[in-house]
């Protein structure tokens, strides 16, 4: 009876030495798979911290953009105010506009609204939806 007790211990020993290689190899994907996972985990917030990044800068370059426009209205309007004005008076003295330099020089930059407006068109194409 000894003999079948030691071969039955011996047989349980073999097994048991099986299920520890098996539990180290899976031990060994395991922590292969995790490193990996934290390999790629690690390279994926680099990039998306880059990402954020310039996020933040298109963000201060909007607002720069939005002041600008904001500016170039209150120009726009001040200037049509000019002109409302300026046409005005030289019709009550019946002065010609088209010859004199400044009025040349104020009726082309007298498109500042039209200009803005193709600007903010060409902006807000160019933004995501």
């Amino acid at each position: 009876m000894s003999k079948q007790i030691n071969k039955i211990f011996s047989m349980i020993q073999t097994e048991l030495k099986s299920e520890k290689v098996e539990l180290e190899k899976v031990e060994l994907s395991t922590l292969s798979d995790l490193s990996k996972s934290t390999t790629k985990i690690k390279s994926f917030l680099k990039k998306y911290e880059t990402i954020v990044k310039e996020v933040e800068k298109a963000s201060e370059l909007i607002k720069q953009a939005k002041k600008l426009n904001d500016e170039g209205y209150s120009l726009s309007n001040a200037n049509v105010k000019i002109g409302t004005k300026f046409v005005s008076e030289f019709k009550e003295l019946g002065l010609p506009l088209g010859d004199i330099k400044n009025v040349k020089e104020f009726m082309q930059n007298s498109r500042i609204r039209t200009d803005l407006d193709n600007l903010n068109s060409r902006l807000l194409k160019s933004l995501p939806r």
